[in-house]
């Protein structure tokens, strides 16, 4: 009978726990997306790259002019990396760069990897077609912002 009581309890407990998380996800507290009812979760292209762009960008549609980008450097804290937010202007798959920015000085490469991988020297090909088309500029002028799902770093 002791045995039978706690299978009853074990289901009672199930069905208080079913209803407050029926009640939190009512009241917001779910994992509801709507961009993901009309795109996939792992559409690195359509749906990360162009919502990051599109907050990043100084002359989006947000009208909140440089503040995204600003706090978007202030994260990634990269101090000695002097970027003029004010004449940013920014691109989504320029030859093949996931989004590039460049305020016409220092060139920001983001590379998104929700769950692909690396292909061969992906980052040192994006980091020499920027140099090549800015040739006075440094590497030091060029940052790399990686973004992984999984928290990878680039393969060597």
């Amino acid at each position: 009978m002791h045995k039978h009581q706690n299978i009853i309890n074990f289901f009672e407990e199930v069905k208080l726990f079913k209803q407050k998380q029926l009640k939190q996800k009512k009241s917001g507290l779910n994992d509801y997306n709507l961009l993901t009812t009309v795109l996939k979760p792992h559409d690195e292209v359509r749906l990360h790259s162009r919502v990051i762009a599109s907050l990043l960008d100084i002359e989006g549609l947000h009208y909140q002019e440089d503040l995204f980008l600003t706090k978007f450097l202030d994260l990634i804290s990269h101090k000695d990396f002097k970027y003029d937010t004010k004449h940013s202007s920014i691109q989504i798959e320029y030859k093949n760069i996931d989004l590039y920015l460049t305020d016409g000085i220092k060139h920001i490469i983001i590379e998104n990897k929700v769950y692909a991988s690396d292909q061969k020297d992906q980052i040192k090909r994006y980091i020499e077609i920027i140099k090549e088309e800015n040739p006075d500029i440094e590497y030091k002028d060029i940052l790399v912002v990686y973004l992984s799902i999984n928290r990878n770093k680039p393969s060597n």
